[in-house]
Parts: C-alpha cells; sequence; structure tokens
C-alpha cells in the first residue's frame, strides 16, 4: 500500500492484511526514470511530481499520496538522457511543481517536444507563461455550477472559467478538453441551469468557430476520500438530458458531450467493486461471470448485498459504520468525515 519503491518484494510490512490497519507507504524522495513508451510515435514519460495540493473532496489521488517533487537536476538528467524527441514530463497537475520553467526550458535547450495536456484552471490563471509550453489542455471543470465546484475543491466561479478558456484561445490553442463529474451530492437541475448560463458566456466571450469537448462521467464516491460515504450518480437527471437533447444557443462556438450519461449497469459493476468487503466476495465474483444474469434480477443483488455488507450498495454509507477498507487502512478517516458534513451542507 503507497510507494512502489519501497517495498523489497517480499517484506509484508506493507502489504494490505484484514483485520490488520496499516500506515500507507509513504517515500520521503521521489526519482524519475526514464520510461519509453512504443504506440505509433515513440515518446518518454519522466514523472515530476507525485500527489497533488488541491485535495479535491472526490480525488484519491490527493488523498492517498502527499505532494513530493522531483529534484529539477534529477529531472534535467533523464531529459537529456532521453533517445525521443517526445517527452511527457508528468504530474497530476505539472504546473505545481515549483521548477516548471526550468523544466520546460531544459526540454526546449534540447529541441524536446512536451506532450502533456492536463493542466488545472487555477495555475494558469496565476502563470498565464505556461501556455507557451503547451499546444493541447484539458482541463478538469468538475462541477456543473459554481456552488458544486466549491463544495469538492474547484473554487472557480463562471467568470474564472470564462477568462481560463479566452486565455487559452489567445495564446492559440484551437480546442479545449473539460472533463465533468455529473450525479455529485445535493446536484439538482438547477445546478444544469447553472452550467447552460455558463456555456451562454463562453458563447459570447469566445472567438466564432470555437470548440470545447465536454466529457462527462457520472460521480462514483472513492475510497479514502471525503465523499466516500456518498450516494453514487443515479436516478433520472432529466435536467441533463434535456441540456444534451434540446440545449442550441450556442450557435457561435461548438460544443460536443462525449461521452454523456454512464449506464445504470455500469455504475453498478462500479459500486461492486468500490465497496467489495471480504463477505460481499463470492457475490461479486458471481457477478463478474454472469454479470448479464445478475444485472436482469438487481433486486436480488442488491437485497444480497446489504445483507452480507450490512449497508446498501447504490446508497448513502452510514457514517456510523466501518467502510470495507477501514480494516485495512489507516487514513484521515475523522477529518474526512468533517469535510463531508460540510460538503452536504453547503
Amino acid at each position: 500500500m503507497g510507494d512502489g519503491e519501497l517495498w523489497d518484494g517480499a517484506s509484508k510490512q506493507y502489504m494490505a492484511e484484514y483485520g490488520n490497519p496499516k500506515e500507507t507507504a509513504v517515500s520521503e524522495t521521489i526519482t524519475p526514470y526514464l520510461y519509453e513508451d512504443v504506440q505509433q510515435t515513440r515518446r518518454t514519460f519522466i514523472e515530476m511530481s507525485r500527489g497533488c495540493r488541491n485535495k479535491c473532496l472526490f480525488c484519491q489521488y490527493g488523498w492517498l499520496k502527499s505532494y513530493r517533487e522531483c529534484d529539477i537536476a534529477d529531472i534535467r538528467m533523464c531529459i537529456d538522457r532521453a533517445k525521443t524527441k517526445s517527452i511527457r514530463v508528468f504530474a497530476a497537475d505539472r504546473f505545481q511543481h515549483s521548477a516548471y520553467n526550468a523544466i520546460q526550458q531544459a526540454m526546449l535547450k534540447r529541441g524536446k517536444t512536451d506532450t502533456g495536456s492536463d493542466v488545472s484552471i487555477k495555475f494558469i490563471l496565476e502563470n498565464p507563461e505556461y501556455l507557451q509550453f503547451t499546444n493541447k489542455i484539458r482541463v478538469g471543470v468538475e462541477g456543473l455550477s459554481y456552488r458544486l465546484r466549491k463544495m469538492v475543491g474547484k473554487n472557480y466561479d463562471d467568470d474564472d472559467i470564462v477568462r481560463f478558456c479566452v486565455m487559452v484561445a489567445n495564446a492559440g490553442i484551437r480546442s479545449l478538453d473539460w472533463y465533468m463529474i455529473y450525479g455529485l451530492p445535493t446536484e439538482t437541475d438547477d445546478d444544469v441551469l447553472e452550467f447552460e448560463t455558463l456555456l451562454d458566456k463562453l458563447n459570447a466571450a469566445m472567438p466564432e468557430g470555437y470548440t470545447i469537448a465536454i466529457h462527462w462521467n457520472a460521480f462514483t464516491p472513492s475510497a479514502q476520500t471525503p465523499l466516500q460515504w456518498a450516494a453514487p450518480a443515479i436516478g433520472e437527471f432529466s435536467g441533463l438530458k434535456k441540456m444534451f437533447n434540446e440545449y442550441r444557443r450556442n450557435d457561435k462556438i461548438k460544443i460536443y458531450h462525449k461521452p454523456k450519461l454512464t449506464s445504470y449497469d455500469t455504475i453498478v459493476s462500479r459500486m461492486l467493486a468500490i465497496r467489495a468487503t471480504p463477505e460481499t466476495a463470492k457475490l461479486t465474483y458471481n457477478f463478474a461471470f454472469k454479470k448479464p444474469a445478475m444485472l436482469r434480477n438487481k433486486k436480488f443483488l442488491f437485497a444480497e448485498y446489504e445483507r452480507l455488507a450490512g449497508a446498501p450498495l447504490l446508497g448513502e454509507w452510514p457514517t456510523d459504520k466501518s467502510l470495507p477498507w477501514d480494516k485495512f487502512c489507516l487514513y484521515k478517516k475523522d477529518l474526512m468525515l468533517k469535510l463531508y458534513n460540510k460538503a452536504l451542507k453547503s
């Protein structure tokens, strides 16, 4: 559990054991190394940092991994040794690295091309010069409304997002990819209407014909995050469907929603994995090999899961009941519960 470089391949110090919760392995120093990927075009991957400072309430990476940076001297050495022209110097949010400018200067000196695309609105707004180092932008907007974004830790209002998008367009980047989460706790159709207002503002501010591809994903509660007790995104989502099918005011810019809603059956599959327990192991195994038959009898599936686990598969997990991973891992559960309760009240 944790950073793999601390494991010697045999010791059980960091191996999960039921009923014996342990601290995860955290390496104080991380060192980059070259990994060359062979697809149609060869490219090299170099890790620049691990973890994330943002601590979004839905995201495991900011909570499971404390933030650490690779030393700039080690990163330069890897860049110098890379045989490919294309390099992805990667991180959860690569602009967080304190020596990001120096990393890019080392890339330019060696004639390398950075193929990274994931960025954050926060660091672009604070460091607009970083746009000169990227050719493609993918960004997590996540919540439909400012209320929801603020609730999960993405504290960007509509004006922040519009300003960010205009900056990207002015930098010569011809399209944008957004990651969006729907079905967050307390979400309503009013939040969908606020999202339509945001699209109207973008339509007025962005250049003619600009393309924004929005990638939707259903919320599912991840282990060891403040939203781990929440129910997954299930329901009719009539407001969201109506927006997909009828919203036509964006005649100046091009908006593509791909993919749209996640299927109900996929949500069920995800939750059986997320909320798996030793007691539900046989049920999960049978589901994996007899999925069509079990999905045809969801009433039995849900009742059997709740009988074995003592909590609902698709509902809110009781905050006074142990979570499946509590018997394996030590983590900041009390802090997460405070943040969860605060989020529900926002």
